[in-house]
């Protein structure tokens, strides 16, 4: 299923970059921003945790239809750092993503060149390092039977772009596989998945196609 959601995620790149025609505008923008997360307990038993902060930037094609209630769609890549806090433990741990993302959008025009937009996608992330720190210690995380590198699930959006240039907004990740696996004190089965809420801004760079 890992494999099929990464898989499908690239297609969806490919499809929505072809998708482009006279009535079509492209634009790339950057974007950037904070996100607290932390983990949604399978387990009613598990050990207490709690969010964190982190950071997360990355660039993407962001493409609107003509019309009145325009369509478009936003394909993209970023750098997010995840994570969570083991409250009893009191230990953090911070794991840092690199992926891609795909939303489809739809665009409610305001005057002035303002636009409200909403939309939902997926995304697919591979963490590429991570680390734990507590008051007396801190170490790397180690990925295989407890911590994974895969985080892959349901993105949700939702933004005010002000002049057709910036925009201000929130995005929602909730993770379809589990970020880290364990058992708690009561021998029951404990997988955490990501639940990331994200404030972001986005500013456009440049026009890649249309008029």
């Amino acid at each position: 299923m890992k494999k099929g959601l990464l898989i499908l995620a690239l297609c969806c790149i490919v499809f929505f970059s072809k998708a482009q025609n006279e009535k079509t505008k492209g634009y790339l923008y950057l974007n950037g921003g904070a996100n607290y997360g932390s983990l949604y307990e399978s387990s009613k038993y598990a050990s207490e945790t709690g969010g964190i902060f982190g950071p997360e930037l990355g660039l993407s094609l962001r493409a609107k239809h003509k019309s009145y209630w325009g369509w478009g769609y936003e394909v993209g890549g970023y750098y997010s750092q995840k994570g969570t806090k083991f409250k009893d433990a009191d230990t953090k741990v911070t794991l840092d993503y690199a992926g891609v993302f795909v939303n489809g959008l739809l665009y409610f025009p305001l005057v002035n060149d303002d636009d409200i937009y909403i939309g939902g996608g997926i995304y697919s992330l591979y963490a590429f390092s991570g680390k734990s720190k507590s008051d007396t210690a801190s170490s790397s995380i180690k990925f295989g039977d407890f911590w994974k590198r895969y985080d892959g699930g349901l993105q949700l959006k939702a933004a005010y772009e002000i002049k057709n240039f910036l925009a201000l907004g929130l995005h929602y990740d909730f993770g379809f596989f589990p970020t880290f696996s364990s058992t708690d004190s009561r021998g029951d089965d404990f997988n955490g998945r990501n639940s990331v809420i994200t404030l972001f801004a986005s500013v456009k760079l440049v026009r890649l196609f249309g008029k």
